[in-house]
């Protein structure tokens, strides 16, 4: 993972679900996710921590959320992040 630079990649994203499936928590650490992270991976929940202040675009494009939750951290929030 990628939390020496505090960046959630698309490899950190594939990752996750591969660990914990379409409902994921992601770790404590990350302030960033990535564009395009969790794009396209079907995923139906995902818990975002407070140490996050960035959602850049499209990193949850395309999935099936029925369940999110965001902090008040995140001050960014990128184009198209949840369509």
């Amino acid at each position: 993972m990628s939390l020496a630079n505090g960046y959630l990649t698309r490899e950190d994203a594939l990752r996750l679900v591969s660990e914990q499936g379409l409902n994921v928590n992601i770790p404590y650490g990350y302030q960033r996710i990535e564009n395009l992270a969790f794009r396209g991976l079907g995923i139906t929940s995902v818990i975002i921590p407070d140490s996050v202040v960035s959602i850049e675009y499209e990193a949850f494009e395309s999935n099936n959320l029925v369940s999110l939750t965001i902090p008040a951290s995140v001050n960014f929030i990128g184009l198209h992040a949840f369509n």
